[in-house]
């Protein structure tokens, strides 16, 4: 997800998300691991499904909170993020769905309030080729070129702990924010293993860097299988985190 916090009313925003994550799901009898036409590769082994509770946690102090909730049918995940802060003006609610094996987009829905955005109405479908639908950023409706290489942000963020994650793991993709309706480029970097102690534990992690856009964000991603999405944290905002609590 992408979301633009407001700190102390100042104009500094910063577009998140989430990105957190603990997404997609898999079948006791899924077959091998497919790779996405943008070359992903993803450990369905590590694909969590349920429903996974983080604190938006402040300079020590709780915030807000997160919600993920994924649920499965076939090939398809429905992935639904609740999203709470509203000291920096956050309340939305936004699903994506889409293919469990690749990361191939579906469908994106974004609704409630976003900084300044205080009635946001988001609704896409994705081809192979094209992402149509409507935003109030918008009267007319959209109808953007696509590559099928190209891979939908909000997804990427929570399909993240199911990647080959290892050290020196790099890959470099196209990303479409579905709430600013842009590409961007994005580099996945895991730079080390590390310990984090959140409210749901202590955990060694991979430290999985997401460079470039508007803001680098870091996710842990616990290194015991199935992993997941321990926390987020974001470079240019190290007193606030995202950390997991169950």
């Amino acid at each position: 997800m992408n979301i633009k916090f407001e700190q102390n009313r100042k104009n500094s925003s910063i577009s998140w998300l989430m990105f957190v994550g603990l997404v997609i799901v898999s079948t006791v009898n899924s077959s091998e691991p497919k790779a996405s036409s943008s070359g992903i590769h993803l450990e369905q082994t590590s694909l969590v499904s349920g429903v996974n509770c983080f604190n938006a946690v402040h300079k020590q102090k709780v915030i807000g909170e997160l919600t993920i909730e994924t649920s499965i049918e076939g090939d398809i995940a429905t992935i639904k993020e609740i999203t709470k802060v509203l000291p920096f003006g956050v309340d939305e609610t936004l699903i994506a769905s889409i293919n469990r094996f690749n990361l191939q987009p579906k469908s994106y829905q974004g609704r409630g309030i976003s900084g300044k955005r205080t009635d946001m109405q988001v609704d896409l479908v994705y081809s192979s080729s094209k992402v149509t639908g409507t935003s109030d950023q918008q009267k007319t409706a959209y109808n953007i070129d696509i590559t099928n290489e190209l891979v939908d942000k909000l997804s990427l963020f929570y399909a993240l702990h199911a990647l080959p994650l290892k050290e020196g793991y790099q890959v470099e993709l196209q990303l479409f924010d579905a709430l600013r309706m842009e590409k961007e480029d994005k580099k996945v970097i895991v730079t080390g293993i590390e310990k984090v102690t959140v409210a749901a534990g202590t955990f060694e992690a991979f430290r999985v860097l997401l460079e470039g856009g508007q803001i680098n964000q870091i996710f842990y991603v616990s290194t015991e299988s199935p992993r997941k999405i321990v926390k987020i944290a974001f470079e240019t905002m190290p007193d606030f985190s995202f950390d997991l609590i169950k």
